[in-house]
């Protein structure tokens, strides 16, 4: 049987989300809305782009139990982000998972760009295939995801296997990562090695598993380090000229009849560059970013519809700005 063939170039959906603390709550809890989009580049040269409001989302201890064990479930995974148990309230928030306020609105965004992602691939399969941008990674664990949700190969299960299947290609760049190699941060690496005006990019998955495999053989009673990415490639790529060029870590989860290599290329090749950086995602954060407006409207909603006033978090930071100091 012959597969329909990917238009060429082809379709390329961008997505990013975005979260605005709105303020605590009196008796306790938080206010917060999540802000999606979807930016799709399609081959006739038309760009649509699709915006996701949850609207204002308050979460206090009544409510937060029972929220994130429903994201857990729709991740295919109900004990994710809480435990079951026998005695009312019959869940329990499980140790490490979500410990601030920040770490809680972050599982919220991650949430809502998984679901924004999960239709875009809805949307690249009624054309034949195409390219699913992300923000971010897909490192083999995640505080965020199920990796059952991700990818599960041996039960077929998993965003990227039905991207696989259906001649999508996902492709998440990372502007911030931990990964070294050879001791080189990721962010230095093309530049230590090849000059500051090098564009291009380097294969990197092999390269650190192998680094990962001799440190744990080294060191005895180690716990075994996690495969880097649930992707098939992952390569230290930089996109443009100038001193705002950065280097980033991209995964590479090439579909069936693709190279992981011709990928990144079509990345270079059918993705406007501004800034070092591809214009779809660019695009898609600044439709997922709040304005000062949407604060205040969204403000307005929680006052109108919940009848509470959120209260901004005390901060000292007006004591030390006359030094030059912020973030304390």
């Amino acid at each position: 049987m012959g597969r329909p063939k990917r238009l060429h170039p082809p379709p390329i959906i961008a997505v990013d989300a975005g979260v605005v603390n709105l303020g605590s709550l009196v008796k306790g809890g938080t206010v917060f809305a999540v802000r999606g989009s979807a930016c799709c580049y399609m081959s006739e040269g038309n760009v649509i782009i699709l915006r996701y409001n949850t609207g204002a989302i308050p979460i206090d201890q009544q409510n937060k139990l029972k929220v994130l064990h429903a994201m857990g479930k729709r991740l295919g995974e109900p004990e994710f982000f809480v435990k079951e148990i026998d005695e009312y309230p019959y869940l329990q928030e499980k140790s490490g998972v979500i410990e601030t306020t920040d770490q809680l609105q972050d599982r919220f965004r991650n949430f809502v760009e998984r679901i924004i992602q999960a239709e875009a691939i809805g949307i690249l399969k009624k054309y034949n295939g195409g390219i699913l941008l992300i923000d971010g990674a897909l490192p083999d664990r995640s505080y965020d995801t199920p990796k059952n949700y991700l990818l599960n190969q041996s039960k077929k299960l998993g965003m990227l296997y039905e991207a696989d299947q259906n001649s999508i290609d996902v492709v998440a760049i990372s502007k911030k990562t931990r990964i070294t190699v050879e001791g080189i941060p990721i962010q230095k690496l093309l530049t230590e090695k090849y000059g500051s005006d090098f564009i291009g990019f380097l294969s990197l998955k092999d390269v650190v598993n192998q680094e990962r495999k001799e440190t744990r053989s080294k060191q005895s009673g180690t716990k075994p380090r996690l495969r880097v990415t649930m992707a098939k490639e992952m390569y230290a790529a930089r996109f443009g000229f100038g001193p705002l060029s950065l280097t980033f870590r991209v995964d590479v989860h090439n579909c069936k009849g693709k190279r992981a290599s011709e990928v990144i290329n079509d990345v270079y090749n059918y993705c406007r560059i501004y800034g070092g950086y591809p214009k779809p995602l660019i695009e898609a954060h600044q439709n997922s970013c709040f304005l000062f407006q949407d604060f205040q409207n969204l403000l307005a909603d929680v006052a109108v519809r919940l009848g509470v006033k959120p209260e901004e978090q005390p901060s000292m930071e007006v004591l030390f700005q006359p030094f030059g100091s912020f973030g304390k």
